[in-house]
């Protein structure tokens, strides 16, 4: 065996075309063509069921993501709303001789 081609693998060209030989394109414009649109829609196609079926979540699982999510919200709108009413109030002198005192 060619010791080029265990090093390196068969030549893209050869793979993606099948012969060697050609009328209408050189070596050089074959390696360098991408492959054709249709090859590209079914990797993406494959690619999307499979994230699909890695990410798919069941009816119950929905429903727990669902009230975790309910009870995250509530509670950021309960801060956000408590913080916004809260009002800055003046110290006394009486509680700054009391929180600077050791």
């Amino acid at each position: 065996m060619n010791l080029w081609r265990m090093r390196n693998g068969p030549r893209k060209f050869q793979a993606a075309y099948g012969s060697r030989r050609s009328s209408t394109f050189s070596r050089s414009q074959k390696s360098s063509q991408s492959p054709p649109m249709k090859k590209r829609l079914a990797i993406l196609e494959e690619l999307r069921l499979w994230l699909r079926g890695r990410f798919t979540l069941t009816n119950e699982e929905k429903l727990w993501l669902l009230i975790v999510l309910i009870i995250l919200w509530a509670g950021l709108l309960g801060r956000y709303f408590h913080l916004k009413n809260q009002t800055a109030e003046p110290l006394t002198d009486q509680q700054v001789e009391e929180r600077l005192s050791p």
